[in-house]
């Protein structure tokens, strides 16, 4: 009888291993559509690089991600093109994203990723690992992501910085209580003038900012020089004008790997604009 039920236990113990071979194998066959510009800088970054069969505009980081197939932009897909690729996956910013819900309906595997938060941020890079089969490497990467947010909070000042991030120029676009940019911006120690907006990328006038009396204006240096932006806010605030400080674009404004490098920098220039005389 021993031998019997020693017999059973070994068999349970190949089947498993057998369907965990499959399950890697599965996962190894995975082609995802990399929907949005931060998926696609996560999936290399977790090591599924090789697994990414398409992208969309403006997913140009890294380098290998610029030379995939693109079907379309993070707001609207070609379905046809989604589907030269022989798709298994598409992962989105969610389900307004113009083609997805057919990618769905035809058998397409859809997931998304649309973080409001710096947290909901890591979150997401932990399942987009989990979807395509390198969850070691993204509870890694989170964990180490995590580390850096731990640090930051330390670094923030007592005193948080009132602080009008300029989105976008024209029309002035900031960042609302929805985004989470408004949360990076809080993280790092600064205070968000327009973050009681509950929206998230609110249009504001020039006149509300003045008014908000901001310490810092935060200027992205996408599509814009930000030295001319600076000059046009000093002519309107006058003598009371706040300091200025360059953003980069793409790390910050992306919820991905790279958002911690743009917000160890921000912080880095707060907290000299607020020691300076």
């Amino acid at each position: 009888r021993m031998r019997r039920i020693d017999r059973s236990f070994l068999l349970v113990i190949l089947l498993a291993l057998f369907a965990s071979f499959r399950g890697a194998d599965a996962r190894a066959e995975e082609r995802i559509l990399a929907l949005a510009p931060h998926v696609a800088e996560t999936l290399y970054a977790v090591g599924a690089g090789d697994s990414v069969v398409g992208a969309v505009r403006y997913c140009d980081y890294p380098p290998a991600a610029a030379a995939l197939p693109v079907v379309g932009g993070y707001k609207a897909i070609s379905v046809e093109a989604a589907l030269r690729t022989r798709p298994t996956l598409a992962i989105a910013l969610d389900a307004s994203v113009e083609g997805v819900e057919r990618l769905a309906a035809l058998g397409v595997r859809v997931a998304y990723a649309h973080p409001q938060t710096v947290r909901e941020a890591l979150q997401d890079i932990e399942r987009i690992g989990r979807l395509a089969g390198r969850a070691a490497e993204a509870r890694a990467l989170a964990a180490s992501l995590r580390e850096r947010l731990k640090r930051l909070a330390r670094r923030r000042p007592a005193q948080p910085v009132r602080t009008f991030y300029e989105l976008w120029h024209r029309p002035l676009t900031t960042a609302g209580a929805s985004s989470f940019l408004s949360d990076a911006l809080r993280e790092v120690g600064a205070e968000n003038v327009f973050g009681d907006l509950n929206l998230p990328n609110p249009r504001v006038s020039v006149e509300a900012v003045l008014r908000a009396q901001p310490e810092v204006i935060v200027i992205p240096s996408e599509a814009r020089d930000v030295a001319e932006r600076a000059q046009s806010w000093r002519q309107w605030f006058g003598a009371a004008e706040p300091r200025f400080v360059a953003a980069h674009h793409d790390l910050l404004h992306r919820p991905g790997p790279r958002l911690l490098d743009g917000m160890e920098a921000l912080q880095t220039a707060l907290l000299a604009e607020r020691r300076q005389p």
